[in-house]
């Protein structure tokens, strides 16, 4: 889409509505371990569902792995670029809309879009082995689409279960937001 066409949209009267979530489809989790503690490989999926009556147009997705114990690693596919990876922080995107992907289609209302997997490992620290399930802050996934831009913090399930759990910060950050946007 060019520029033009992106105010266009978000012009309009109705705008769309996108709730993201964070899926790890069946068998794509493992944990190995070592003398050092074990290795979550997980592989994720999210999906970004209309939750109103107007259409997006186009769909694109930020991830921020915050932490320096994280391996990311991309099952291959085109859709996930690789955009940042030192020490504390890797950020990897999928854009996706008319043009660049051949599964694209505009999200009508009710309709989910699902992006390739990608897959993330994540190194446990010894004492998580040993302590009863906990969260822990992953990272950050901002989506954007024609209808606007959303911030979620992302947490892990550890150890006993693999789930990924997806918070909407937007709104109690709005003024910290434009900066915390601008990293990621």
């Amino acid at each position: 889409m060019t520029a033009q066409e992106i105010d266009d949209v978000r012009g309009r009267a109705y705008r769309p509505e996108l709730e993201l979530a964070a899926v790890l489809p069946p068998g794509q989790s493992t944990t190995t371990g070592d003398s050092s503690g074990s290795v979550h490989e997980l592989g994720i999926q999210f999906r970004a569902r209309n939750v109103s009556m107007a259409t997006a147009t186009y769909v694109v997705t930020t991830v921020a792995f915050i932490g320096d114990d994280m391996g990311l690693s991309f099952v291959s596919n085109p859709e996930w670029q690789h955009l940042e990876s030192d020490v504390r922080l890797k950020i990897a995107r999928s854009a996706v809309a008319s043009g660049n992907s051949s599964r694209w289609s505009p999200i009508g209302p009710g309709y989910t879009f699902a992006f390739q997997q990608l897959t993330l490992k994540l190194r446990a620290y010894q004492q998580e082995d040993r302590k009863p399930a906990g969260r822990r802050h992953i990272g950050y996934v901002r989506l954007d689409h024609d209808g606007g831009t959303r911030l979620y913090s992302m947490r892990f399930w550890i150890p006993s279960s693999y789930s990924i759990e997806l918070e909407d910060v937007t709104e109690p950050n709005a003024d910290y937001l434009p900066e915390l946007l601008r990293t990621i």
